[in-house]
């Protein structure tokens, strides 16, 4: 059954933290679709935006681009497309979300995030995603996509960080769940992420978009932060973290925590790979990476 299912699956990669998964071994370079390379910013983080492409020119020369138009001047769209003839602008439809979702405008919640990822998921199959903060190391990302051939999405755990004193209660509550159902789940990532079309992901995109949403999901009002660690009650919340990880939790069994510890949950890029291959710098831009660089 379905159960049975997402508890295989968990325990595959699970396992591949402490042992060599054989796909590794036996899953041939062709078998492997090379992932679309997916940004998305505004005006307001063009500067970053530069600085996360100069790393990607660096690393990543061979592959295509797609960038989200959460709304650049004129002048910066003409920038990107002079510097950029690999890559793919794509605008965000704000206009068709308006009248479902209007806080989608409100980019500080993130609620853009999902509806991007699900929507370069639908046309390119396979992407990585990484926020403008995002900073390339590397262009080995063979064991991380042989393994979201099963796994579908993957992102990183903050080890020390629980979901629970992240998350305002009322995102817990759209999910009919309280806050103690997740005391030892530790909040991850959603700044740099690994999706591959499958059944699995489809599932969570469809669940974290929906979320997206209903603003009552994302960023819910008149709602506070409690967790087992924290004494008193907080107002921080993570809006696209909060509802990732949350509904994660539903489709992957991680391992039971010992002495306060646990392996990485299952979608954890560390259960795939341990090398660094990226780093967040967030706030630090580059603001002439384009204009003294035209087209490559």
């Amino acid at each position: 059954n379905f159960i049975s299912y997402l508890k295989q699956v968990s325990s595959y990669l699970s396992d591949g933290f402490k042992n060599r998964h054989l796909t590794w071994n036996t899953t041939s370079e062709d078998q492997i679709q090379k992932p679309v390379i997916i940004l998305a910013a505004n005006s307001h983080f063009y500067d970053t935006l530069q600085a996360s492409m100069h790393t990607i020119n660096d690393y990543l020369k061979d592959y295509t681009v797609a960038i989200y138009d959460l709304q650049f001047s004129p002048t910066q769209l003409n920038m990107i497309k002079e510097n950029c003839v690999r890559c793919i602008i794509i605008p965000f439809p704000f206009a068709q979300i308006d009248s479902v979702a209007p806080h989608i405008r409100s980019l500080g919640n993130f609620a853009w995030k999902p509806i991007v990822i699900q929507d370069a998921v639908r046309r390119f199959s396979s992407i990585i995603y990484g926020d403008t903060s995002i900073r390339y190391k590397t262009s080995n990302f063979d064991r991380l996509l042989i393994d979201n051939l099963i796994r579908g999405f993957s992102c990183r755990e903050l080890p020390g960080h629980y979901l629970p004193c992240f998350t305002l209660s009322g995102t817990f509550s759209w999910f009919n769940e309280t806050f103690s159902t997740f005391d030892d789940v530790y909040i991850a990532e959603a700044g740099f992420l690994a999706v591959t079309d499958n059944f699995l992901s489809r599932l969570i995109l469809k669940t974290w978009v929906t979320c997206a949403l209903d603003s009552t999901c994302i960023t819910p009002s008149y709602s506070r932060t409690q967790c087992k660690r924290v004494t008193g009650l907080t107002e921080k919340h993570r809006y696209d973290q909060s509802a990732m990880v949350t509904l994660l939790s539903f489709y992957f069994f991680p391992s039971p925590r010992q002495n306060g510890k646990s392996d990485p949950a299952p979608y954890d890029m560390y259960t795939s790979m341990q090398e660094r291959i990226a780093e967040v710098r967030r706030f630090e831009g580059d603001k002439n990476y384009f204009t003294r660089r035209k087209k490559p």
